[in-house]
């Protein structure tokens, strides 16, 4: 399967997914990759052990570059089926899970409803990218 086909699952996957509030990975401070009660994150749901970012402070998309830079994510930390797939990707699709759950949508389908939501308009970012290439020219795949 090619690496585009791959993300295009993966985003479908994760839309798919959060079809309810109590799947976000928010906790009482914002979105967390791994919540009290086992919710995850987009990135979180994903990885091998979501808890050992826990620990980490920062969250959000930019927090996954910056997580990745410091050793704490690698290629490894991914579940096999998620593995090889670009650090920008991740970024992305972290920033739709965001997006959602931050302006108050109960999954990110209804915030892909809203034509003029910000949710909507990076889903079709994403697929965008995927189509054209963009992810691939990234040179960190995890």
């Amino acid at each position: 399967m090619s690496i585009k086909q791959r993300m295009r699952e993966v985003l479908e996957e994760t839309i798919n997914y959060y079809d309810s509030p109590e799947k976000f990975g928010y906790g009482k401070f914002g979105c967390v990759y791994f919540g009290e009660h086992g919710q995850m994150c987009a990135v979180g749901r994903c990885l091998k052990c979501p808890d050992l970012i826990q620990q980490f402070s920062r969250s959000g998309p930019a927090a996954i570059d910056s997580l990745f830079k410091e050793g704490v994510i690698t290629g490894d930390s991914f579940k096999e089926d998620y593995q090889g797939l670009p650090l920008s990707f991740w970024i992305n699709l972290q920033g739709l899970h965001d997006s959602a759950s931050n302006n108050g949508y109960n999954s990110i389908k209804s915030a892909l409803e809203s034509k003029i939501s910000y949710s909507s308009v990076l889903h079709n970012v994403i697929l965008k990218r995927i189509e054209s290439g963009y992810y691939l020219e990234d040179e960190v795949i995890l």
